[in-house]
């Protein structure tokens, strides 16, 4: 019986043994259980036999032996649980060159995107600006050397000497062609009839005179003998100077170079517009935000891994030992946490950025707006202020002549050109035409001559005939040419045996030196104050139609009265000859008319869009004023103006102060109550010169370009609309006190003059018919030269930061859920459902192709019905955010 009972307690479950098969996955678990199930019997049996010598002991010792045996079960699960997700990671560890070759591909197409644009737009901007090769050559005469040898293919000839401009020095002698632009700084040596065009450097539309240098000489020995006071005036003798930048407008004969480089007139303004790059208004809104987006998502992975790793520690009981595979483990921790933070950067943003950008300049250049640089066509969308030129751009820089004052009345010529032929007095109208055609250039017209001829031209007036009869040759008449001091020409020829005195030009210059008048009758009477008081309503009249109004006038000179010292005693620049006992023939008024589309861009701009357009002109203050009321730039309704909405730019300039270094922290902290340096006060005005940075003294601050007193700029800026008579300087000052203020400027600009605001500008504009050196510091050009392509630039702008900000919702939406399903599956289950390269997956493909159907969408008329975005406004505003969690919660 004992044998019997001895059996069964050995094999008390004989069906256990076979209740796995070979190979059940089970097979591990339930060997290892079974094992320990008969190791539990053995000590029942040891300790039923031991029962009557030790009862108490015998139940202990088996208690203990049982327990010690679940706790090594338990011990061997864990390890079985942290085996499989070490061996997971071994597994999963060869393949983790993907994610760090994944990212580095979305990075280089990024790269790649963008210098791809660049280069493209480089390639159009040079193909825009580009010159034949001959044109970047001069006729050179270096070392005495005027011919060179050149090989035409068997034979070799003598040529001139042809040199390319970049390889001018100092000493070489350069011979004058028509149309060709001064390379570098140089002296008339040789010259006949040289006129040198100078708008591009000092916006002056009028050819200046250029004499020889012993020419120059001799005229200051001269005027030094017989009237030494005038040689105070600088405009007494003509200037041998030419200026590199400045173009030949006619004439001939040689000038020698004496400053190249980085120290000429061109060289030294390139310099200037040199300076430190800063971010554009979008770009500071996205750095903003992916510092934002980057806290957020460090602390999220920061506590995804301290979840991590605090549930590893309370799963691994304080009672187990270290071991060598739980390194692995904990580094799979640091992963996913990195993975976390992986999420929650939006990778995909800058290609979206970029690709917005770069179909939108796409489309703008097909709208005439070429942008040169991507960030361009996004800082127009947030411009609220824009400084713009009136000659070229509001206007067609084509003048009419739209009325004339002959007879003591006005006639309007515009709607027909034959009224004078048929109504004025016919001998008044031949003097008047007479005079215009003698005193006009028809070979190198400018825009007011070109205005002059057509008029002729309408009025069936043959001005070749004229010139051919009365000014056969160069030594047949002598004139004194039209300058921004003279404000007049004169032209002095003979005509049957006598001497005559032809002039025209501001119509009051012209009035000052008249004595007599035509009457309606044809008649030459003495200028009465009823008369005069007529004229000069008719002319008020004219001003305020935004008419430029030149008056003609002649004069019979007396035998004798015109020689060879009839110059002498020039009085700012007007003769004696020509000071008095003038006839005032009459006055002709023209008028630059508008580009087509400038009055409604001005209107919608400045109506709907919230964008303040302001005219920034040389033209006299009564035109400037007049063109602004009929594009919309001043109200036409206003009686008068305000002291602050038009003034000449010398007034502007005047009373801000000029220019200075400022320091806008510390003003900001006067502002605010708080101690400025020792005497509580801004004294940081520091003449500002071109390409030098400067620190605050205080602060350490970097110091800005404004207006020395920034209280009166602030008061003026606030309703200024037009500036008169504006040079570049005055120019430059406007456009960096409004920057000085916060506002995001835009400029038009297109001379060479223009180039230093063009570049202080947050966004310059240049004009197509602008010159190399504007269209290099401007971001956009206009290609069509109208104002009206400004207008589809905002647009344009703006739809881009529309684009950007649906985007950003977009990605943010999926990135916060993928941002707490990675979180909350690391706190759970101790793992990320999705792998690092997944989420950049979803961040970079998914995304970006999300950007190429938000990038294409076009401009609507309703963007242009908001004010533009302030500079400091976060990217994500309240809607956006409300928008952004609706999407999470849709997603979830």
């Amino acid at each position: 019986m004992g044998g019997n009972i001895t059996h069964t307690s050995r094999n008390p479950r004989p069906h256990l043994q076979d209740c796995s098969e070979p190979g059940d996955r089970s097979a591990g678990e339930g060997g290892r259980e079974e094992a320990e199930w008969i190791r539990v019997e053995r000590a029942r049996e040891e300790a039923a036999a031991n029962r009557v010598a030790d009862p108490v002991g015998g139940a202990g010792r088996l208690h203990a032996q049982s327990a010690a045996g679940r706790r090594r079960g338990h011990h061997h699960r864990q390890h079985d649980r942290r085996g499989r997700e070490i061996h997971r990671f071994a597994l999963l560890l060869p393949l983790a060159w993907i994610d760090g070759v994944a990212i580095f591909f979305a990075v280089l197409v990024v790269c790649l995107v963008t210098t791809v644009n660049d280069y493209k737009k480089e390639r159009q901007f040079e193909k825009l600006n580009e010159t034949a090769e001959s044109e970047k050559r001069v006729h050179c005469i270096r070392e005495g050397q005027e011919m060179e040898d050149v090989q035409i293919g068997d034979t070799v000839e003598k040529h001139p000497k042809r040199v390319h401009i970049d390889d001018l020095v100092v000493g070489d002698i350069v011979r004058i062609e028509t149309g060709k632009t001064i390379p570098a700084d140089a002296i008339l040596i040789e010259g006949k009839d040289v006129e040198m065009d100078e708008s591009a450097v000092t916006g002056e539309s009028n050819t200046m005179k250029k004499i020889s240098y012993t020419e120059c000489l001799t005229k200051i020995e001269y005027i030094k003998a017989r009237h030494p006071e005038d040689l105070e005036k600088h405009t007494a003798v003509p200037s041998p100077v030419l200026l590199s930048g400045t173009k030949v407008f006619k004439g001939t004969g040689l000038y020698m170079v004496i400053v190249v480089g980085k120290i000429s007139f061109m060289g030294e303004l390139k310099e200037s517009m040199e300076g430190e790059h800063e971010e554009t208004p979008l770009q500071q809104k996205l750095t903003s935000l992916s510092e934002d987006i980057g806290k957020i998502g460090l602390i999220a992975a920061i506590a995804t891994v301290v979840v991590m790793f605090v549930s590893y520690f309370i799963m691994r009981g304080k009672n187990s030992d270290w071991e060598t595979d739980d390194v692995g483990l904990c580094f799979s921790y640091l992963v996913l946490g990195i993975t976390v933070l992986v999420v929650a950067i939006p990778e995909g943003l800058p290609l979206a950025v970029t690709i917005a950008m770069a179909y939108s300049v796409m489309k703008m250049y097909q709208e005439n707006n070429f942008v040169k640089t991507l960030a361009a066509c996004e800082t127009m969308g947030e411009v609220n202020n824009i400084c713009t030129d009136k000659t070229g751009t509001l206007t067609k820089n084509l003048m009419t002549v739209l009325e004339v004052w002959i007879g003591e009345r006005s006639y309007n010529v515009e709607a027909d050109r034959t009224v004078l032929a048929k109504e004025a007095p016919r001998d008044t109208v031949d003097s008047f035409f007479e005079i215009l055609a003698c005193n006009t250039n028809v070979e190198d017209a400018n825009a007011t001559e070109v205005g002059f001829l057509k008029f002729l031209e309408a009025s069936q007036y043959d001005y070749n005939e004229v010139r051919k009869r009365l000014m056969p040759d160069s030594k047949s008449y002598d004139r004194i040419l039209f300058t921004s001091s003279r404000k007049k020409s004169a032209t002095f020829l003979k005509k049957e045996g006598t001497d005559w005195l032809y002039t025209f030009g501001n119509v009051m210059k012209i009035l000052e030196s008249c004595s007599m008048i035509c009457d309606k009758n044809g008649n030459d009477v003495a200028i009465t104050e009823e008369i005069k008081q007529n004229l000069l309503n008719d002319i008020t009249k004219a001003n305020t139609r935004a008419l430029r109004t030149l008056g003609v006038a002649r004069k019979r000179l007396a035998p004798g009265e015109y020689g060879d010292d009839h110059l002498d005693g020039v009085k700012d620049e007007v003769y004696p000859i020509e000071e008095s006992g003038l006839t005032f023939v009459g006055y002709l008024g023209l008028r630059d008319q508008l580009r087509e589309r400038v009055l409604e861009a001005v209107t919608i701009l400045t109506k709907k869009a919230g964008v303040t357009v302001r005219m920034v002109t040389g033209d006299n203050y009564e035109t400037a004023v007049a063109i602004a009321k009929e594009c919309g730039i001043i109200d036409p309704s206003v009686p008068a103006l305000d002291k602050n909405m038009a003034m000449t730019g010398f007034d502007f300039y005047e009373r801000v102060g000029g220019k200075a270094l400022l320091c806008k922290k510390c003003e900001e902290d006067k502002q605010k109550g708080q101690k400025v340096g020792e005497n509580q006060d801004i004294v940081i005005e520091i003449e500002n010169k071109p390409g030098e940075e400067k620190t605050c003294p205080v602060c350490k601050s970097k110091l800005e370009v404004a207006a020395k007193n920034m209280d009166e700029f602030r008061r003026i800026a606030e309703s200024l609309r037009v500036i008169s008579s504006c040079r570049p300087g005055d120019k430059y000052l406007l456009v960096a006190g409004l920057r000085y203020m916060g506002n995001i400027v835009g400029v038009t600009g297109d001379g060479s003059n223009d180039a230093p605001a063009l570049k202080k500008a947050d966004i310059g504009l240049a004009m197509n018919a602008g010159t190399d050196l504007a269209k290099d510091a401007a971001g956009i050009v206009l290609l069509d030269n109208n104002f009206a392509s400004i207008q589809t630039a905002v647009n344009w702008g703006r739809n881009i930061f529309d684009s950007i900000r649906k985007f950003v919702q977009f990605q943010l939406s999926v990135n916060i859920v993928a941002l707490v399903l990675a979180f909350v599956g690391a706190a759970v289950i101790s793992e990320s459902p999705l792998t690092a390269i997944q989420l950049l997956w979803v961040n970079l493909i998914m995304d970006s192709l999300a950007s190429l159907a938000l990038a294409t969408d076009s401009p609507t008329m309703q963007q242009l019905e908001r004010p533009p975005v302030k500079k400091d406004e976060y990217i994500i505003t309240k809607v956006v955010f409300s928008l952004i969690s609706r999407g999470c919660c849709r997603i979830s």
